[in-house]
């Protein structure tokens, strides 16, 4: 398919999700602020229809009042004239200038037909004649000797007069009618027009509601019960609806989540396989102790096929000498939400006794321990083996050995008679290799009693500073025959330790430093007082440990040269004793070393 086709067939509209919540806030918004405007020039005209009603109804009144006036003033200035009686002259001046702020009135109303502007100022320009021919008349009255003849005349042309605005006057106020029904049919129609406009703007915001409501559940609302959907059949193992349709930010989530379901799939797929597949035994157990889910290793442990075990209570499996014991450690993982590691013996189907070694763990959302079982039965007839090894070397090698080491001390001091020249260098040889090796099965020992635990340390409250002196003391000998100083930095202090143990150590740390430092050079002891801890740095000018070897110096049977064991002497299990007793103590323990500038190996022990 080319570019052309694929453009042709993608959707016309291409809105991010952002877009679309725009797009629901501005439709419904223009929508009403169109029909609010429709509505506000509705109700203007209807307005403007109101204020022209109220106009013509003023412009009538006003009118009527300056025609009432002008009648009036003519009557006062007949009066005047037929009686000459001043009151008369007095009402017509006071009507006279109602009659101009009434004209004055009429002539503000602001008008707009060109019928109504000329009108009102006719009746203006009138009503100014016909008070300057009144005012004539008066003058005339009050400045010459009227005779009949003259008054007639006056109230012949006072009455003409009178009369003279009513023409003007009866066309305005025909005008004004003929308006003010136009505008109250006009305002009845834009009445009509605002209920209508009412109505239709209901109606069309009504219908813009529905139609957006059904483009948000197509659009949106719709796709997110997709993916909900989904989600509900990601943890059902189910198959996952087609990927939605659309350019926005929920198809790009949706295509995130196939793309995460396939990578949890492929990744449940392989720890299936790893768990089916596994040497270990891995099982869920439920709160009742009821095995839920078992993996295939069981059929090599313990000869239950899996789905002989699934609804069994797993203490069925466990011996009776180690049920009790493993009840707690369920119930203690449970308690404690951590992994917990145990052993105990399991009973396979023909009856055969299993040492497992289990760690358990709880989960609480899916209230089940989880299991890993190990098959340790070989690991522990080794265990055996090797304490009948060592009950071997302590009683059948160790009493014959002393007991030579006895026979050649007495052969070298004469008790057998006189060695030869020649013989006397072999058998010192012989001593001392004899010596060697019962410090080696000395030293196994020692190191097979503390790796079991067997080795007990009895805390005392123990002055350091005389720990140093007395292991300084033990190895002067030595530093003396290999022509080595020894300077020692301490002062009092006292921390509760095993004296015994720590004078073992330092005693071993000396050794060490003594045998593989050079003549002429001094090897020290230094104590320095930390925060929580005293440290004892012991430092020598030997050739120092090359860096491959500082991290597993304090492992047992480890030596930086081959040769050390032939020329030096030692079996590599020194350091490793050292270690245990520190670690027993809750210290710690560790090198510092330069190849060529010497080392110091330091300890660690707490104050308190």
């Amino acid at each position: 398919m080319s570019g052309d086709e694929k453009n042709s067939k993608s959707p016309r509209f291409r809105l991010s999700l952002a877009q679309t919540g725009i797009l629901l806030v501005i439709v419904p918004l223009v929508s009403g602020l169109l029909f609010i405007g429709t509505l506000s020039f509705l109700l203007q005209r209807s307005q403007m229809e109101v204020e022209r009603n109220l106009l013509s109804k003023a412009v009538i009144t006003r009118a009527n009042i300056v025609s009432r006036l002008f009648v009036d003033a003519s009557l006062a200035m007949s009066s005047y004239c037929l009686t000459g009686v001043p009151v008369y002259a007095d009402r017509y001046e006071v009507t006279k200038k109602a009659l101009f702020d009434e004209l004055v009135v009429l002539a503000g109303l602001k008008v707009n037909a060109e019928q109504e502007r000329t009108l009102l100022r006719r009746i203006s320009e009138n009503a100014q004649k016909g008070t300057n021919f009144l005012d004539d008349a008066k003058r005339t009255v009050e400045t010459t000797e009227s005779d009949n003849l003259t008054t007639r005349q006056l109230f012949k042309g006072i009455r003409s007069i009178a009369g003279l605005l009513e023409p003007d006057i009866q066309k305005l106020m025909e005008f004004e009618n003929d308006a003010e029904a136009q505008s109250r049919k006009a305002q009845s129609g834009s009445s009509d027009l605002v209920k209508y406009a009412l109505a239709a703007g209901i109606a069309a915001n009504f219908a813009v509601s529905i139609a957006l409501a059904l483009f948000f559940s197509h659009r949106v609302t719709s796709r997110l019960n997709i993916m909900r959907d989904n989600s509900f059949r990601l943890s059902r193992r189910e198959a996952l609806n087609p990927e939605v349709k659309g350019t926005d930010e929920i198809a790009e989530l949706d295509v995130a989540f196939h793309q995460m379901a396939g990578a949890l799939l492929e990744a449940n797929r392989k720890e299936r396989a790893l768990v089916e597949n596994a040497v270990e035994v891995i099982c869920s157990i439920d709160n009742r102790n009821v095995i839920t889910e078992v993996n295939p290793a069981a059929q090599t442990m313990w000869q239950y096929a899996p789905e002989e075990l699934l609804g069994q209570r797993c203490i069925n499996l466990i011996s009776d000498d180690t049920k009790d014991a493993t009840s707690k450690m369920f119930e203690e993982a449970r308690r404690n939400s951590t992994v917990t590691k145990f052993e105990n013996r399991t009973l396979s189907k023909s009856g055969k006794l299993v040492d497992s070694q289990w760690s358990v763990s709880w989960s609480p959302n899916d209230n089940s321990l989880y299991c890993v079982i190990h098959d340790i039965s070989e690991r522990k007839k080794v265990e055996q083996l090797k304490r009948e090894f060592i009950q071997m070397v302590s009683h059948d090698l160790r009493i014959p050995l002393t007991s030579l080491q006895m026979t050649l001390d007495l052969l070298l001091n004469g008790a057998y008679g006189e060695l030869t020249e020649k013989g006397r260098p072999r058998i010192t040889y012989a001593f001392s290799e004899l010596e060697r090796l019962i410090n080696l099965i000395n030293q196994l020992l020692e190191f097979e009693k503390m790796e079991s635990g067997k080795v007990e340390i009895f805390v005392e409250p123990t002055e350091i500073e005389e720990v140093v002196t007395r292991s300084v003391e033990a190895v002067r000998s030595l530093a003396e025959r290999g022509k080595i100083k020894l300077a020692t930095k301490t002062f009092p202090t006292e921390i509760p330790a095993d004296g015994g143990k720590l004078i073992q150590v330092l005693i071993n740390l000396l050794g060490n430093a003594i045998k593989f430092s050079p003549p002429e050079t001094t090897v020290s002891v230094t104590m320095d007082m930390l925060e929580k801890f005293v440290e004892i740095r012991v430092s020598d000018q030997g050739r120092g440990i090359p860096e491959a070897y500082r991290d597993k110096i304090f492992d047992r049977f480890e030596q930086v040269s081959i040769d050390d064991s032939r020329v030096k002497g030692g079996a590599g299990l020194g350091l490793a004793i050292s270690k245990s007793i520190i670690v027993a103590h809750k210290g710690t323990v560790g090198v510092e070393s330069e190849e060529g500038k010497g080392s110091t190996f330091w300890i660690k022990l707490p104050v308190a």
